[in-house]
């Protein structure tokens, strides 16, 4: 069967040629006819088997007949790059229908996105929350949807999607065609399929397995050795001779320039928020389309190169000095430990390339777009980033991190041998990896090829905490805004206490009222500034008696009072007159 003997409109099979498709994919040939019949859709496929033009093809049939300028079309994708990935292919197929569509999703601003929507278009591709959020806002309206696709439906269960998806089953016309497109077929897709599609016709191509011209081998090594084990096989393969020829360095199909080597990538400046601009139109499906060193050892790498494999294991089964005519996917666990790898491999010389989930769209879209074109000849990255992505350059895919699943693993070696490619699938097995391996080994229907990397010393020791990098400072927390705190400057240590002096007993007569007692030379002070009294003053005498049982120079009380509640003070200077 051809794509010609699909009942398919003229303008859709231009579309297909100008692709370079020439024959329909199993997927595509069980697929197609279904849903061009209005039926609602399962099809499970593997990945890289030509799942989105199998209802990209039968939505863009659909909408040639009827109204324009209204949403008649939904594709809802898990994450922002398979989102555009899905757009870009649409645009391509209907390249001479004139619909229009738009992508919708987060990390960019969202008043142009809604001043798209409300020029009108027919198609739009979006992510589950950004999308919902239009719904909320009123900017969307799907009252006229026709055709509702989900594609990697298993990706949208494990990223937390499904309850925003049950929100947007709820929001859409009961009438509309749809679709549910899946590598994968886990419980929790199987009760989102019966919720989603009414009597579905379901295609089953694969399912559960990957493509047959990927071929897998297994790398057991010591956890402290990946990092090195994986520089000494991109050298291989990416940088042959590099070591004779130091300050070459190319990527395959490129020119090497000669000279210094490539610097690493610094890390990239926070980006400057976006400033407002005049929203871009709705891309014309008919418009046209953009399609766009030295080898460094560091001590991870004392002694990879000490003697033979031995241990009985087969040789690497790529010749050592064969260049690689493409590029290598290496999978990390983590963000961090995608970030910390890429710096560990871009010190190599390599031109290398980091997708996370972390960096903003606009700078993930460059590095895809980099190695797209060439410019990284080797791209780390999480599960999350590059789920969907369909790169054809891409002939290695690396798993750093074994996958915790068998669908897992399905998905990252699915980016390689797409279209009936050949491709090479690597996993570096630690010790403690053995458990996931069995798990992938029994959903590929027997056990993987263990190999060893000839020349690389695996009983290198590990780096030693004495000569470990020093730790980097914590972070420094900032406010809302991005402020940095004000440091406060630090308090002057007080003086030392004097110790206090004895102070008197409560009863005890002060020093004034005593005859002959010294007195301190603040009272003294005190005393010979006052006029004198004559000798009949007598009250005068007792009250200054009193004042002077009152404090003494020194700020220290002088008397109390007596038991017959009186001043002592005050009964000094009475008996003294």
């Amino acid at each position: 069967m051809t794509f010609a003997e699909l009942p398919l409109d003229a303008r859709l099979l231009a579309g297909v040629e100008s692709m370079g498709y020439h024959l329909p994919t199993p997927v595509q040939r069980r697929a197609i006819p279904a849903a061009l019949s209005g039926r609602d859709v399962l099809a499970l496929a593997a990945t890289g088997t030509g799942k989105t033009a199998a209802y990209a093809l039968p939505l863009l049939q659909r909408l040639l007949e009827g109204p324009r300028g209204q949403v008649r079309a939904l594709v809802v994708a898990p994450t922002r790059e398979l989102a555009e990935q899905i757009h870009d292919h649409i645009r391509r197929l209907g390249s001479m229908t004139r619909l229009r569509s738009t992508t919708i999703y987060g990390g960019v601003g969202i008043m142009p996105q809604a001043l798209r929507l409300r020029t009108g278009v027919e198609i739009v591709v979006a992510c589950p929350g950004r999308l919902l959020d239009h719904l909320r806002r009123g900017n969307l309206d799907l009252s006229a949807l026709d055709v509702l696709v989900l594609d990697e439906g298993d990706s949208l269960f494990e990223l937390g999607f499904l309850a925003d998806v049950r929100a947007l089953l709820a929001a859409v016309p009961a009438r509309c065609q749809r679709m549910l497109f899946s590598a994968t077929l886990p419980q929790a897709v199987q009760g989102l399929a019966g919720e989603a599609l009414r009597d579905p016709v379901t295609v089953s191509v694969d399912a559960q397995a990957p493509a047959a011209t990927v071929d897998h081998a297994l790398y057991p090594v010591p956890a402290h050795l990946k990092t090195p084990l994986l520089k000494a096989m991109l050298r291989a393969r990416l940088l042959p001779g590099v070591a004779a020829h130091a300050g070459t360095a190319h990527a395959p199909g490129m020119p090497g320039m000669p000279g210094m080597p490539d610097m690493p990538d610094m890390p990239a400046m926070p980006d400057m928020p976006d400033m407002p601009d005049m929203p871009d139109m709705p891309d014309d499906i008919g418009g046209g389309i953009d399609d766009e060193g030295g080898d460094g050892f560091d001590a991870d790498d004392a002694g990879a190169f000490a003697g033979d494999a031995g241990g009985g294991y087969p040789p690497l089964h790529f010749g050592e000095d064969e260049p690689l005519a493409g590029a290598v996917l290496v999978f990390v666990r983590t963000r961090h430990g995608a970030r910390r790898l890429w710096q560990q491999l871009a010190s190599t010389g390599l031109r290398v390339g980091c997708l996370q989930g972390k960096l903003s769209q606009r700078r993930r879209q460059a590095t895809l777009d980099g190695f797209r074109t060439g410019r990284y000849a080797v791209l780390v990255a999480t599960d999350v980033a590059a789920r969907g992505l369909d790169i054809s350059r891409v002939t290695h895919v690396v798993n750093y991190d074994v996958p915790a699943t068998a669908d897992a693993y399905i998905h990252r070696i699915g980016r390689t041998g797409r279209a009936a490619r050949a491709g090479t699938a690597m996993t570096l097995v630690a010790p403690g990896d053995e458990t996931a391996v069995r798990h992938i080994e029994r959903a590929l229907g027997g056990p993987v090829t263990r190999c060893r990397f000839e020349g690389f010393d695996y009983g290198a020791a590990a780096r030693s905490p004495e000569g470990a990098r020093p730790a980097l400072p914590p972070r420094q927390a900032r406010l809302p805004g991005g402020r940095k705190p004000q440091l406060q400057p630090a308090e002057a240590p007080e003086p030392p206490r004097q110790p206090a002096r004895p102070r008197p007993a409560r009863h005890a007569v002060p020093p004034a009222a005593q005859g002959g007692a010294p007195q301190p030379q603040g009272q003294q002070a005190a005393k010979s500034a006052r006029p004198q009294s004559g000798p009949g003053t007598s009250g005068h005498a007792g009250q200054d008696a009193r004042a002077k049982g009152g404090r003494d120079g020194m700020g220290r009380e002088g008397g109390g009072r007596g038991p017959s509640g009186g001043s002592a003070g005050g009964s000094g200077s009475h008996s003294a007159g």
